[in-house]
């Protein structure tokens, strides 16, 4: 008998991590009363670097800083959104209503294996 309750449990205590894109767990062999099981995790990408384009150097470390960015860090929806929110409000503090920006995620090509993105943005901003 397969402890249902168990497996969902444990996939919902991975989920909660947010660390995970896919979570699966395989039957791979039963003999009798005995069952193989393989859990495959696939993990979000994390962030190599990230580089501001078309703004000052200490509007970087202040955004980078505002933002909570940092090398390594697993890159989500929120954490992407955050960022855009946080850019907007600096540059809304500062007196520019019209700011665009632009996040461009790629893939990190000294460490294609682990599949890190890279996050480039910028901003112009208009009073």
């Amino acid at each position: 008998m397969l402890p249902g309750d168990h497996f969902a449990k444990a996939i919902q205590a991975l989920w909660g991590q947010r660390l995970f894109s896919n979570i699966a767990i395989y039957i791979t062999k039963i003999e009798g009363e005995k069952i193989w099981l393989e859990i495959s995790l696939v993990e979000k990408p994390r962030m190599s670097n990230f580089i501001w384009k078309g703004i000052k150097k200490s509007d970087a470390d202040e955004l980078t800083t505002k933002a909570g960015i940092r090398k390594g860090s697993v890159v989500t929806e929120a954490m992407q959104q955050n960022t855009y929110n946080v850019i907007r409000k600096f540059y809304a503090d500062k007196g520019f209503r019209n700011v665009s920006m632009s996040m461009d995620i790629r893939k990190d090509p000294r460490q294609p294996s682990i599949l890190l993105p890279y996050i480039s943005s910028w901003t112009e901003a208009t009073r």
